[in-house]
């Protein structure tokens, strides 16, 4: 039976719905969410489209739907379209450093201090406090799980005065400068502090570590072994889907094609489809991407997160006495969950920053839980 909570979040959806004059259809082992996706993307009032898999197993998708445009006043969105997945990146950088620390003959540990793995001048500076320069010092298990007390660049005000002044390709060296400039949030180890710049310093490792380009082992590690054909690394490599890409929205703002986005990269820089997304977990939660199951278990040594808790390049999100969904989301409310307890995978996007894909979520879990 649903937890109080999912009855709750289940009413406010339909309540949303019967608003738009659309019914919701709960049946036996079926999902009917076209009025509750409608309700969410109604809220984008035309900026953006949305679209939702729900899938069981590999192969049972108990609904799959869009609703909405792919653009402003453009044509209907389509179910596989591509989108920006934004932070849902992270997992896959994660991934691509839980596989290093487990290869025996690699220099990345998840103790290993950066200093041991980055340049020095990178490094040096990039964390003082109290006088004391703890930047060579921070562990990467402590960048994974955004304990590192770094501070995010996206909230320096001079780095969004010159994102938003000029639309150009941005390195991450100059993402970390920003960084370096800004108040830490503590020494590492002693608080959680969701930041960019974490990740940001992991795809450095991977890339000075492998010598290739990210882009090359996200697609030689994740994306041909999973068979993933629609993913890519956006403003680093050519598009490798011949879907159309659904535009994202800020408010009215047309995020779509935008070079300067080039400053997401390891952090939320990839491109994806709901198809993908679900190989994407399914993958990783069986344990196709590690050779050793402890793996697996090291990236959900979960920490609080207010409201919820993470991992290492994961969410936890607990559903009371129904279980919990791992995953992530990303800015622009994609969504990648997975709900162990009943090998349901949830994956989409509503394709606007100010909107929430929680609720959407929620409904379909009420309605698969409803007798």
């Amino acid at each position: 039976m649903p937890t109080p909570r999912l009855r709750a979040m289940a009413a406010l959806t339909v309540l949303i719905a019967l608003c738009f004059g659309a019914p919701i259809v709960a049946q036996a082992g079926a999902l009917d969410l076209q009025a509750p996706l409608d309700a969410r993307v109604a809220k984008n009032n035309g900026y953006g489209g949305g679209i939702i898999r729900v899938q069981q197993g590999d192969t049972r998708i108990l609904w799959q739907g869009v609703s909405g445009n792919w653009g402003r006043q453009s044509s209907p969105i389509a179910p596989l379209s591509t989108f920006e997945i934004a932070s849902i990146s992270k997992t896959f950088t994660a991934v691509l450093i839980l596989q290093m620390h487990e290869d025996p003959g690699s220099p990345v540990k998840l103790w290993t201090r950066i200093g041991q793995l980055l340049p020095p001048d990178l490094v040096r500076g990039l964390l003082v406090v109290g006088g004391r320069d703890y930047g060579p010092d921070i562990r990467v298990r402590e960048l994974l799980q955004h304990t590192s007390g770094l501070p995010d660049y996206w909230s320096s005000r001079d780095f969004i005065r010159e994102f938003t002044r000029t639309n150009r390709f941005w390195y991450p060296h100059e993402m970390v400068g920003y960084a370096k400039a800004m108040r830490p949030k503590g020494i590492p180890g002693a608080v959680w502090h969701y930041a960019d710049t974490n990740y940001v310093l992991l795809g450095m490792i991977i890339e000075r570590v492998t010598g290739q380009p990210l882009e090359e082992v996200y697609r030689q590690r994740i994306f041909q072994p999973l068979g993933m054909t629609e993913t890519y690394l956006a403003y680093r490599e050519p598009a490798v889907s011949s879907r159309r890409e659904s535009h994202r929205f800020q408010g009215r703002t047309d995020l779509y094609g935008k070079l300067r986005w080039s400053a997401d990269w390891a952090s939320g820089g990839l491109v994806s489809n709901v198809v993908d997304l679900q190989k994407l977990m399914r993958g990783l939660f069986r344990g196709q991407l590690f050779k050793r199951p402890g793996t697996l278990t090291q990236m959900k040594q979960w920490i609080p997160a207010n409201p919820n808790e993470y991992g290492r390049g994961l969410f936890r999100r607990d559903l009371g006495a129904d279980g919990e969904l791992w995953g992530h989301g990303g800015w622009g409310s994609s969504f990648m969950y997975y709900w162990p307890q009943q090998d349901i995978g949830f994956t989409g996007t509503l394709n606007q920053v100010n909107n929430d894909w929680e609720p959407l979520v929620y409904e379909a879990i009420a309605q698969w839980l409803a007798p």
